[in-house]
């Protein structure tokens, strides 16, 4: 019998990332599955050393998971339906996916969901389905100890929003992840670590077939523990929803549309969320002691999907060791260890980035596939302390992100990028950030960059030493020959944040800084003419050198860098 390829799936996080073999040609960029045709190429056996990676988001597989909660104890797992249920355990641990408020919660649900069409038209779904319904009421919350009820996703119709598949339809889904442990029952005192929350929307075409819900059930395992048994979960991961008979496949979105969630949650942040939005948005509706509501808005990203593939020679131990781990084996490309395609769709840290920047030599320049995005997720405290830097970390807790305020929400249509928020670099006193993506997109035009980041302001002062509010922001772009792009502006304040957007820039792996400096006092307009001030006004470009370097300055007064000179 032929022993199957090894396919390594390398994932931070609880994204699953296998998707059932399917013909690529016939389905849409968000079905698009490699495993087939990397089959057909590799079948193994046949000292076969060819090594493969798969960089992808696959963000809207985890709507695909189920709510449980969980007590862990010495004995195992054990399933609960309430924390009444397992009253006088210590630790639990649970997913959630949150229910719509207007089904009788008042907190950690969710309130509102709303789309924009291309003629800014506001659309209301019309008819709402938890899937699967069965799943509904998975297990119930406790307010006392913040624990959300534990429901499932929802598909959603929006009249006259049609998706790729000429369908209505939509999935919704919401889920935080979080442990606790109840240190006095009675008085509701408890310790938790900090959640991981997903927002996910998806457009979704809705399928009849031999499907099976996913279901957790309490088991014992072969070592006669308690255990749990995720049924179903390893089938049809191709559905970001699932319901006995139907399967909701992911397809692309209405042209030109945004979308609009509205939450009530009392699981709280630390101080950042991360997504792939284009022109996203995040507005505290309001806030008190008890938790915060907010809307997140803006519209689907395409991001592209990249493969890097070489030969076992090529690889050092130092590559393997950042993208699988451990060192290359010394078996490769035997029966015992075919060739492998490891799958690298990490959400959390620097992970994604070190690996795309290790297997970059092997790597076609060229997007195998656009799928479209429409997701949100918190950042969590160890990604928040290794990467924004002491100073930006003492400003963050000082407005409260140790807290559950929000205080930045970044965003990038990149393959890859670090979670965490930008790195205040104390030496050029900019924040900086890291992205990475094929030059080309799948259609082989030049893939075009997008990054926001939204950064709220009494924060934004702190971390810049910055006091008045005439403020310059300076936003730069630097690829890989170390020539730069540099866009000067004015930064406004809308609603207590600053928005900046750096878009329509190339890769493979640009940096982004942004630096906030005091903007020098206007020139008295006294004695002159509307016109010579309208003038003064336009936008100027310049292209600025130092040796091989290049620097293009945009800005209504551009001037070089230190140490360049304008390009005569």
């Amino acid at each position: 019998m032929k022993k199957p390829i090894r396919i390594c799936v390398v994932l931070i996080g609880l994204v699953s990332a296998f998707l059932t073999p399917l013909s690529a040609a016939e389905l849409p960029d968000e079905q698009f599955d490699l495993f087939g045709s990397w089959e057909r190429q590799h079948p193994g056996g046949a000292n076969d050393k060819t090594f493969g990676v798969w960089f992808n988001d696959f963000g809207y597989q985890a709507v695909a998971q189920t709510s449980y909660l969980v007590s862990e104890n010495s004995k195992g797992q054990l399933l609960c339906k309430s924390l009444e249920e397992c009253k006088g355990e210590k630790d639990f641990s649970y997913i959630a996916f949150l229910p719509f408020c207007e089904d009788g919660y008042t907190t950690n649900c969710i309130a509102n969901v709303f789309a924009t069409d291309s003629k800014n038209k506001r659309i209301s779904p019309t008819k709402r389905t938890y899937f699967p319904e069965i799943e509904r009421n998975q297990f119930k919350g406790n307010p006392k100890f913040q624990l959300p009820s534990g429901s499932t996703a929802s598909v959603l119709e929006f009249p006259g929003l049609q998706n790729s598949a000429g369908k209505n339809t939509y999935s919704v889904g919401v889920y935080v992840i979080q442990r606790f442990s109840i240190t006095n029952w009675d008085t509701g005192e408890f310790t938790s670590k900090d959640p991981s929350i997903l927002a996910n929307i998806a457009a979704v075409e809705l399928e009849s077939g031999n499907y099976k819900a996913r279901v957790t059930k309490q088991i014992i395992d072969s070592y006669g523990r308690l255990s749990l048994d995720y049924m179903a979960l390893g089938s049809n991961i191709e559905c970001v929803v699932i319901e006995n008979g139907i399967c909701g496949k992911p397809v692309g979105f209405a042209e030109n549309t945004s979308f609009a969630l509205q939450l009530k949650l009392n699981a709280k942040t630390h101080g950042w969320m991360h997504g792939r939005l284009t022109n996203g948005k995040i507005t505290v509706l309001k806030e008190t002691s008890s938790g915060i509501e907010v809307e997140i808005s803006g519209s689907p990203s395409r991001v592209p999907s990249v493969v890097a593939e070489t030969t076992i020679e090529n690889i050092t131990d130092s590559i393997w060791g950042t993208v699988m781990g451990g060192t290359v084996p010394k078996n490769y490309g035997s029966k015992e260890w075919p060739p492998t395609l490891g799958i690298v769709a990490s959400n959390r840290g620097t992970y994604m980035m070190s690996s795309f920047k290790a297997m970059q030599p092997f790597m076609t320049d060229k997007a195998v596939a656009m799928p479209s995005f429409w997701s949100v997720r918190s950042v969590e405290r160890g990604q928040v302390v290794v990467a924004a830097g002491q100073k930006a970390l003492d400003c963050l807790y000082k407005n409260g992100g140790d807290k559950g305020k929000i205080l930045g929400f970044v965003n990038t249509n990149s393959t890859a990028y670090v979670s965490g928020p930008p790195t205040f670099n104390e030496k050029t006193q900019s924040l900086d950030y890291s992205v990475a993506a094929p030059h080309f997109a799948k259609d082989g035009s030049v893939f075009k960059g997008n990054y926001s980041i939204q950064l709220e302001a009494n924060t934004a002062r702190c971390m810049f030493g910055l006091q008045g509010t005439n403020l310059k922001a300076t936003l730069s772009i630097t690829n890989d020959r170390g020539e730069s792009s540099i866009i000067t502006s004015i930064a406004r304040e809308d609603s207590g944040w600053f928005n900046f957007i750096a878009s329509g820039f190339s890769f493979s792996i640009p940096t982004i800084s942004l630096k906030l400096e005091e903007a020098p006092k206007e020139p008295s307009q006294e004695g002159k003419t509307p016109e010579a001030k309208t003038a003064s006004q336009s936008i100027k470009k310049m292209v600025c050198v130092k040796g091989k370097s290049k620097k293009t300055v945009t800005g209504i007064n551009p001037k070089c860098p230190s140490g360049f000179k304008k390009l005569k």
